[in-house]
């Protein structure tokens, strides 16, 4: 198996990208900020945010740009970025009613950057299960361009696989 080689910006340097399930922003902001200090990231992708109010002052202060999506209790994805970024979907492309706060595709320096949640414990066959198993494909973004998919994917397909 041959490995990918990791994407570069024009100047050709690395493009540090770092994920994180959070399991509460407010609880972990100490945490992710002391985090972000040590690492400098040039992107950082977390998920499990579980709150409607984002702290992006906070991370503007440290040098990032951020785009969340959130949802009370529940769920919740964000990007922060060192660098511009764009903003393409908040939610699945082609799925006007998806409301589960799970979902978040930007371009970062011409690299497509989606972050996704896909949550365990639910059954097999159950529209919750078919949500968790998507993997990102699903972006707006012209299918020829660098990505970066990170997820929070807990799968299940088989009862064998718990």
């Amino acid at each position: 198996m041959t490995a990918l080689a990791p994407p570069t910006l024009e100047c050709g340097l690395m493009f540090k990208v770092g994920s994180s399930n959070l399991n509460s922003v407010r609880s972990r902001l100490t945490h992710v900020t002391a985090w972000l200090e040590v690492r400098e990231p040039d992107v950082l992708l977390l998920q499990e945010l579980k709150g409607t109010e984002f702290p992006f002052e906070t991370f503007r202060s440290l040098g990032y740009e951020s785009v969340a999506v959130t949802q009370k209790a529940y769920n919740g994805v964000t990007i922060l970025s060192r660098h511009p970024m764009k903003t393409i979907a908040k939610a699945l492309v082609g799925d006007d009613t998806d409301s589960h706060a799970r979902f978040l595709e930007t371009i970062i320096k011409g690299i497509r950057i989606v972050n996704v949640y896909l949550p365990n414990g639910n059954p097999v066959g159950s529209h919750k299960f078919a949500y968790k198993c998507l993997d990102g494909s699903t972006g707006s973004a012209n299918d020829s361009m660098e990505a970066g998919r990170c997820a929070d994917a807990n799968r299940r397909r088989l009862q064998r696989d718990s």
